[in-house]
């Protein structure tokens, strides 16, 4: 696991602030390259045309490209200062934003996307615009979206895995998340945890169907839980993150309630968890349980995709 260049999308007039520490922190301890990059809204010289002549047009455009320019440098100015070991870029493209950052960061392969979730009045990460909900969905790289709230530092990391995923995607990502999280928490001395949310399977059937003792429910919940403690040793047995001496919670319930409530009662200051979604439909990869368990978060959180994850950005470029 590396992480040697990270991008950065900032929206024209969007402010550089400190929700970024954690994320340049990482940069500068891993002596990553860091490229600010915004994308301006396409004002193409036809639709400008219907109000300007074509030079104009063309005129106009070429400043707004160039006073956007002149923004990010003023801010790699600062960084640079204040993190030395980041080699800094800046770079402005044209067009709609997400579409452009996916391709730019694909083409010139980034490591992570970083991007600022919070916008105007949106109280939780996840409740962002439009932007973040189609990175989170539709790319390729790792995002990470920052919180309003997040600690200068992060000190406690979860890894949220799906021990029972059933694809050979899902163990693949599993793999990915944990091996991700563990690198920030050596990069950042920070504390690994490491999540998972588990049910007895069929347990509404037993209690309905009026055949099973309680008894008999709670016996095959234990063999449950033992093969989800195989498991979770396996994985980490398997990464050789045992030097973390990671904290385990493997906990029984929902992951869209049993997650945000680990998070809150832990002090948990950064998630990385997998957004795989199991219907195989390009642009959804964001399940359901994914989309109501970040929509009630308000840390910081790191979402990650299989390799084999193919975008659908890329599939019509």
């Amino acid at each position: 696991m590396k992480i040697s260049k990270i991008l950065i999308p900032l929206a024209p007039s969007q402010v550089l602030n400190e929700q970024f520490h954690q994320i340049l922190l990482v940069a500068n301890q891993n002596s990553a390259s860091v490229t600010l990059f915004s994308v301006v809204e396409d004002i193409t010289a036809t639709r400008m045309a219907k109000y300007v002549p074509l030079e104009l047009a063309k005129e106009l455009m070429d400043g707004i490209l160039e006073k956007q320019e002149q923004q990010l440098l003023s801010y790699v100015a600062n960084l640079e200062t204040r993190y030395p070991k980041i080699n800094f870029d800046a770079k402005v493209k044209s067009g709609t934003a997400f579409l452009e950052i996916i391709l730019f960061s694909v083409k010139y392969q980034y490591d992570l996307i970083a991007i600022d979730a919070n916008r105007g009045h949106k109280q939780y990460a996840a409740q962002s615009g439009s932007t973040t909900r189609h990175l989170m969905r539709k790319s390729p790289v790792p995002v990470w979206t920052t919180a309003r709230n997040a600690e200068p530092q992060a000190r406690h990391i979860v890894a949220a895995v799906d021990l029972a995923a059933p694809t050979p995607e899902g163990t693949e990502l599993n793999s990915l998340v944990l091996s991700f999280a563990a690198f920030l928490a050596r990069s950042l001395d920070a504390k690994l945890h490491i999540f998972h949310a588990w049910q007895l399977p069929g347990e509404s059937y037993f209690r309905s169907w009026g055949r099973f003792q309680e008894n008999d429910i709670h016996k095959y919940a234990d063999i449950e839980l033992k093969d989800r403690e195989a498991a979770m040793q396996t994985l980490i047995n398997r990464l050789a993150v045992q030097d973390l001496s990671p904290e385990i919670a493997l906990v029984e319930g929902e992951p869209e309630t049993q997650l945000p409530a680990y998070i809150t009662n832990n002090a948990i200051d950064l998630l990385v968890m997998g957004t795989l979604c199991r219907t195989g439909i390009a642009g959804f990869i964001i399940g359901n349980r994914a989309e109501s368990i970040l929509d009630s978060l308000t840390c910081p959180v790191i979402t990650l995709k299989p390799k084999t994850f193919n975008s659908p950005v890329m599939q019509t470029k």
